[in-house]
């Protein structure tokens, strides 16, 4: 009696055993996924920062990969959830060549990647002050014009890399045409650098992210020419 309970444990968990090795290899079995196109997150620019130095825009990063989960995992995953870094803490002047590093959910492995590693350049950290203008978005409607305005702060700081700050123009105060009333109206208004021809410049960093505008819309009215001789 002892042993046939003995037999009819060990035989349970044989089965049981075979049952979990087949759930996991034929129920769920490992797949691969390809995915392209997935994004380089630039991290610790602080740290440069900290140390006088910044980042030149490098533009649009991204590579491929091929990634290894389980086939239910591999359903899920989606290409935001694929996170995929290059530390800047340790780099120095000049031309620099940053191993990648890539992190996935639930226990997924990286098979192969397109890049290993991408060049970016450093150079020197540079502060210079730049006055905020107006940017109307929209159509102005017609017979209408801007009146008379007030921008606070009327400049603000911004830092960068060397290459980058001269590139910059101003900062641009974008206002919805929309949004001005024909009464004066306080306004908020988020700040981006833009260029001599006003297209926006990345990894330029600012004091502060809004500024307050004041303004109204001003009725155009024609009104004849008299001249007397």
């Amino acid at each position: 009696m002892f042993n046939n309970k003995i037999v009819n444990i060990i035989f349970s968990v044989l089965v049981a055993i075979g049952l979990w090795i087949y759930v996991v290899g034929e129920i769920n079995p490992e797949t691969t996924g390809k995915f392209a196109d997935v994004p380089v997150r630039f991290v610790n620019a602080e740290v440069l920062a900290e140390n006088g130095l910044a980042l030149v825009d490098p533009g649009q990063q991204t590579v491929s990969m091929t990634i290894l989960g389980t086939r239910a995992d591999m359903k899920e995953l989606n290409i935001s959830e694929i996170d995929v870094t290059a530390d800047l803490s340790d780099l120095v002047e000049g031309e620099n060549n940053v191993a990648l590093t890539v992190s996935l959910p639930n226990d997924m492995t990286v098979q192969d990647i397109s890049n290993k590693r991408v060049k970016v350049t450093i150079e020197t950290l540079v502060t210079v002050e730049k006055t905020v203008r107006v940017q109307y978005e929209g159509t102005m409607p017609e017979g209408k014009e801007p009146g008379a305005m007030t921008i606070t702060p009327a400049s603000i700081e911004i830092s960068g890399a060397a290459s980058t700050i001269a590139k910059v123009q101003h900062i641009a105060a974008t206002i919805p045409i929309k949004n001005i009333k024909d009464t004066p109206s306080d306004l908020s208004a988020s700040l981006k650098p833009v260029d001599k021809d006003g297209a926006l410049l990345s990894y330029v960093f600012l004091s502060q992210g809004q500024a307050n505008v004041r303004l109204t819309i001003l009725k155009l009215k024609t009104v004849p020419l008299r001249v007397d001789f």
